[in-house]
């Protein structure tokens, strides 16, 4: 991530340290405590399963456990561990699942938040809440009655309601001096100083500044639990609480006490004994919910045999019957939907068929292994790298940086070493002469253990996704001598060193900033940019501006149609079906200025039981845009509103008529100017595409947009 004050990805973690998974509270024993753990040592290795609290985090591949007996266990993971849940934490109640040959020591296949332990607040963590008043190197400043408070922000801050900036009320939680600092572990933003409120619901999920709570409706929502959070009874994931504390019920609420709700059932009144009726058909057992569990390892492993899962049949949406638009060639080729991405990680999809997701899908992250398989199938695979800011101990880039090309590591002006990732990592200097040389090192790595890892594949992937390109989010220091086009001329000039096509993350920037990046898209072999948290991080005027430059860009390079602007809306993993309002407006927005030859749209809200990602709302596509923007501004009506029409718009290749892309990004209300006379509106339910997520074009035409919404006009 290039963003100030954004976090960079955490998948270099997911390769190189531990395969996590976003799902949370899944996957427990049938048994407690110590399974079958070697009372003495052993000549070979034994299964066994664990349950216990993490008590100490050693490094990113060892922690130690303290189990429910009473041992103190040594746990080691390795980049094929299974981590259902967060990344593990201090205070974590979890199940160990793997293999032992002493009392002491497991290595792990898979680690699992357990229901069983009891939330707690780490001692010596406090609440800081006020109004932002200025960024630091390390995170922010606030502004209350006590004065300026200092807010560090890490790698592992979560963020709720998006990123701070002025304007906000921001309350935050985590170890600190009342009054003076804290490192957050959460940062919720407000409108204002939120008032106190009690909310009930079921603890979803431990995390690292308390838990999530699950509501009757919306996405789960963040509770930082702190050493004066009152605690009225033990409280464990699946439990039913009233939490009290400061905050709201559609951002976070920062716990004053924590109650657990106990149900009285009502006296029955006396009822005639009924008589046993035998049921003739016998109780199925329970299905389990899928569990995202496994994400891609650079490690060769040999490609399962994959069956195709069943897919919900899904009834056909009509889609009304219209003539062309008069005056307007209609168009050679219409794509059966606009170019989509998603990371098929979860252990659903890793067990599918990619055949399955072919119809749907353009590009796709999968599991090292199983990139073949994938691109045989006609999708295009995407190879993760991060030669930028290596960081995880004992990868190939992180042993090539400490070693080879220790050169290569960017220094201050003092002559120490740049760090990043909260210290345990580095960044790479682009404008060293051996920055070439190590890039291609790197990622030539990268490139054969996926080929080792495919055998029968000649090609196994299309394209190399490269993390934090240009990025200095997290840096000790800033490197010596620092110029933004020195650095990034050396950076092309490196990544060209490489002989693969290339996706670099490095245009999620505020709109000052998108030319300096977009200048960074010159290499032959890079052929687009990621803005990632894309339009769900309140930097939508920088968006638009990314996509409309990045095309430009690239065309006037003469590069062919391909990744492009990738915008991938990430930051949030809310069912699609609670979500329609945000899916409309983010896709809406894409579709303002998007070249379906060189734009993709990739999206992370949450759809079951197939765990794809993917929306049905990508098979609407428009077609020959009536405006061409050189800004965002040009498509802005004297409403306020943010219009395109299109001549020709399809759903699932079937036309639809010309159709209206309406916007409000502002924070008034704004009238719709129906340029078409447009009858009817886009309207979306459910969620992915294999869920049974719909389109429908039986919506009214809206006369007004609220702030931050949008529409899709039709005929």
């Amino acid at each position: 991530m290039s963003r100030s004050g954004r976090a960079p990805r955490l998948i270099p973690a997911l390769l190189l340290a531990t395969v996590l998974s976003a799902c949370g509270g899944g996957g427990g024993s049938s048994s407690g405590g110590v399974s079958a753990l070697p009372a003495v040592p052993t000549s070979t290795n034994q299964s066994v399963t664990v349950q216990g609290a993490i008590v100490a985090i050693g490094s990113p591949s060892v922690f130690s456990l303290q189990s429910v007996d009473g041992r103190q266990l040594s746990v080691l993971t390795n980049p094929s561990t299974v981590i259902g849940g967060p990344a593990p934490f201090v205070g974590e109640a979890v199940e160990v699942t793997g293999t032992s040959a002493s009392s002491t020591q497991i290595a792990a296949s898979a680690v699992r938040q357990s229901a069983s332990g009891s939330v707690s607040a780490q001692a010596g963590t406090i609440v800081l809440g006020g109004s932002y008043a200025a960024s630091t190197s390390g995170g922010f400043t606030l502004t209350s009655a006590n004065g300026n408070e200092a807010v560090t922000t890490t790698n592992s801050t979560t963020y709720a309601n998006g990123k701070p900036k002025a304007g906000d009320y921001v309350e935050a939680s985590g170890p600190g001096t009342a009054g003076v600092s804290v490192t957050a572990q959460l940062a919720a933003i407000f409108p204002s100083a939120p008032g106190q409120v009690t909310l009930t619901g079921i603890v979803k999920q431990q995390t690292t500044y308390g838990f999530t709570l699950t509501l009757t409706s919306g996405a789960p929502l963040p509770v930082a639990v702190v050493s004066a959070t009152a605690l009225s009874g033990p409280v464990a994931v699946g439990q039913q609480v009233s939490v009290t504390g400061i905050g709201s019920a559609t951002v976070a609420i920062f716990a004053s006490s924590i109650a657990p709700v106990v149900s009285v059932a009502p006296s029955p009144s006396p009822t005639a004994s009924a008589v046993p009726v035998t049921s003739s058909t016998a109780t199925p057992a329970p299905v389990s919910s899928p569990v995202a569990t496994a994400s891609p390892t650079i490690a060769p492993s040999p490609a399962p045999t994959l069956a195709p899962t069943p897919v919900p049949t899904i009834a056909p949406t009509p889609v009304p019957t219209v003539a062309p638009t008069p005056g307007v060639p209609a168009p050679s080729y219409v794509p059966p939907h606009v170019q989509t991405a998603e990371y098929l990680w979860s252990s659903t999809e890793e067990s599918t068929s990619p055949s399955v997701y072919a119809p749907y899908l353009t590009y796709a992250y999968t599991k090292t292994s199983l990139l073949g398989p994938t691109h045989a199938a006609g999708i295009k695979t995407v190879l993760y790298t991060n030669p930028m800011m290596p960081h995880s101990s004992g990868s190939y880039d992180m042993n090539e940086i400490t070693s080879s090309y220790a050169g290569v590591q960017a220094k201050d002006c003092s002559g120490n070493s740049v760090r990043t990732y909260s210290n345990t990592g580095y960044l790479a200097d682009m404008t060293n002469f051996a920055a070439g040389s190590y890039m291609s090192a790197v990622v030539n790595d990268y490139a054969n253990n996926a080929l080792s890892a495919n055998p029968g594949y000649a090609n196994p992937f299309d394209l190399v996704f490269m993390d934090n390109a240009n990025s200095f989010y997290g840096v000790s220091a800033m490197p010596c001598n620092y110029s933004s086009s020195t650095w990034t001329a050396d950076m092309d000039s490196a990544i060209q060193a490489e002989p693969y096509q290339t996706l670099i993350n490095t245009l999620s920037v505020t709109t000052s900033s998108i030319p300096g990046k977009v200048a960074g898209l010159q290499a032959s072999n890079i052929v687009g940019g990621e803005y990632e948290a894309c339009y769900n991080d309140r930097q939508w005027t920088a968006e638009e501006e990314a996509q409309i430059q990045t095309i430009s860009a690239l065309k006037s390079q003469g590069k062919s149609p391909g990744a492009g602007f990738w915008c991938y809306l990430d930051g949030t993993s809310s069912d699609g079906s609670t979500a329609t309002g945000l899916r409309m407006f983010a896709y809406a927005s894409f579709l303002l200025t998007y070249d379906p030859n060189y734009s993709v749209f990739q999206e992370s809200f949450a759809s079951s039981p197939s765990t794809f990602k993917v929306m049905p709302e990508t098979q609407f596509v428009p077609m020959e845009p009536q405006k061409t923007a050189s800004a965002i501004s040009d498509l802005q009506t004297s409403s306020g509103a943010y219009v395109q029409q299109y001549a020709y718009c399809y759903y699932k290749r079937n036309l639809v008529g010309s159709c209206e892309i309406v916007v409000n990004p502002g924070t008034a209300t704004v009238s719709v100017p129906n340029l078409g006379n447009y009858a009817h509106s886009v309207v979306l339910t459910g969620s992915g595409v294999l869920d049974g997520g719909q389109v429908t074009f039986d919506g009214g035409a809206p006369a007004s947009l609220a702030p931050g919404t949008a529409a899709i006009l039709t005929p």
